[in-house]
């Protein structure tokens, strides 16, 4: 950071350049952080993908990772982000930081030294990761079944994600009967799966991505709005 400040604030005489024989002046910035997703929430000061305040960008919360209406996705401001780490460096408990980091998922970077270094806006989605080595690869290899381990047919099927024929009598004897078959007790959809959940939100028109609380909460939903009619 020292370096980087120096660069940015001083900067620094290059002797020869080939266009600039008898000598430049340039001063530099460090403006995207390129890297996989869990290194830059941590790079960045920002919470996890998978906590609470999952996005870099806007404030929506992980609960409202399904939300699509774009109205909805307050954006991150710089000041408020500055705001708020200020608040984490001065916290003086390790407990206080916490508060601070549950309640808004930033605590303090030390890239945050540099004047022009924009959190909310130098954060780059890693799309080498996050698409040609995790969604392209699932759905052509998975999906599509396009592997050198599987015979032709054998990927995963779009409604019932790998499982078998058992699995999902199962999965829809719960879901309207509250119970596997032939069993008199109680059989609550915790019990099931995730890709079972993921086959009954398939089933039923509902979103089938998250978590397997948010595969319950849409279903419980779901199953709500048949008994208030």
């Amino acid at each position: 950071m020292d370096e980087l400040l120096k660069l940015w604030l001083d900067g620094i005489f290059l002797t020869s350049t080939p266009k600039y024989p008898q000598g430049r002046y340039v001063r530099g910035a460090l403006i995207p952080v390129i890297c996989d997703l869990p290194a830059a929430r941590r790079v960045a000061g920002l919470g996890s993908h998978a906590s609470g305040h999952f996005c870099s960008e806007c404030l929506l919360n992980l609960r409202d990772i399904n939300e699509l209406d774009q109205s909805k996705w307050t954006p991150r401001w710089w000041e408020e982000h500055i705001r708020h780490t200020n608040k984490w460096l001065d916290a003086e408990t390790e407990h206080q930081r916490e508060k601070i980091f549950q309640e808004h998922g930033i605590r303090w970077s030390q890239l945050l030294r540099l004047p022009y270094w924009d959190p909310t806006k130098f954060v780059v989605i890693d799309s080498m990761h996050g698409f040609y080595l995790r969604m392209f690869h699932r759905h052509v290899r998975k999906v599509w079944g396009m592997d050198y381990k599987l015979m032709d047919n054998e990927g995963e099927s779009l409604l019932g994600l790998g499982l078998d024929e058992d699995k999902i009598d199962i999965a829809l004897h719960v879901f309207h009967h509250g119970r596997a078959r032939d069993q008199t007790i109680a059989y609550p959809l915790e019990r099931l799966s995730k890709e079972q959940l993921q086959f009954l939100c398939r089933e039923y028109g509902l979103h089938y991505g998250g978590r397997k609380s948010l595969l319950i909460k849409h279903l419980s939903e779901y199953v709500s709005g048949f008994e208030l009619y």
